[in-house]
């Protein structure tokens, strides 16, 4: 048995420094921008900036040149970006402008160098549009530099929901494959120093 603990304690210390260093999005000091191609005003910018926590960190809005009010959530978790899109009152609100019907420019991560992918898509099933703009001219948000993620949706409607999700690090997917491997072998040595039944 003290070999298994011989085998265990780097593993252990190796897997906690590992988890240390993952990137997260939480506790980050962030300023963020609103704009669009297709408002007459910015009615509501989000406050900036922000030390990001679990809920909506950023709230905005503005009308657009259909008279539309739309009002913008943007809520992070420490793997996950997630922004909303509603016209309050208005079911069948939509917009679009190939330059940017809405573009949000979040700047100030640290630590961060993988992109984020967008991991699901919904909108309202109310809205008479609903799926018709799809999610947008992207799949994933890159980082402009080290320290922003610039987001241009070409159309917006009522009830659009899109969440992205941080794509692990070749790091954390080679600690989560050593955790595998040491799995698998702690279970062959467990049976190898099984005492058999007298």
């Amino acid at each position: 048995m003290s070999k298994l603990k011989r085998i265990l304690a780097p593993v252990a210390v190796l897997l906690m420094a590992g988890s240390a260093h993952a990137a997260t999005l939480l506790g980050q000091s962030v300023s963020a921008s609103l704009s669009s191609f297709a408002a007459t005003s910015i009615s509501d910018p989000f406050p900036s900036p922000v030390v990001t926590f679990a809920g909506t960190d950023f709230t905005g809005g503005f009308t657009d040149v259909f008279d539309q009010t739309w009002a913008i959530t943007v809520d992070l978790t420490a793997t996950t970006l997630t922004i909303n899109f509603s016209t309050p009152g208005d079911a069948g609100g939509n917009v679009g402008d190939n330059s940017g019907a809405a573009i949000i420019d979040l700047t100030g991560f640290s630590g961060l160098t993988t992109p984020l992918h967008l991991e699901s898509y919904t909108c309202d099933s109310g809205s008479t549009v609903c799926g018709a703009f799809g999610p947008g001219p992207f799949d994933t948000i890159t980082l402009s530099n080290s320290t922003t993620f610039d987001v241009n949706f070409s159309a917006i409607q009522n009830g659009d929901t899109y969440v992205f999700t941080i794509v692990p690090e070749p790091a954390t997917w080679a600690l989560l494959m050593a955790g595998v491997a040491f799995a698998g072998a702690s279970l062959r040595l467990r049976r190898r120093f099984r005492l058999s039944p007298a």
